[in-house]
């Protein structure tokens, strides 16, 4: 069903970036600090550590 076709890309999809640019600074310095600046054990983030952040 759909063939060759079915399979192209359809491009990008979503809504975007939904952060303010407050907020994209507010995450990029927390990233550069690292995770355990944070309290996290390591320094690995995560989707979901990353997603604590508001």
């Amino acid at each position: 069903m759909g063939g060759e076709a079915a399979l192209a890309s359809k491009g990008a999809t979503g809504t975007g970036c939904k952060l303010t640019d407050g907020q994209l600074m507010h995450l990029e310095t927390a990233l550069e600090q690292g995770a355990a600046a944070y309290g996290w054990s390591d320094q690995r983030w995560t989707a979901p550590r990353v997603a604590t952040f508001r």
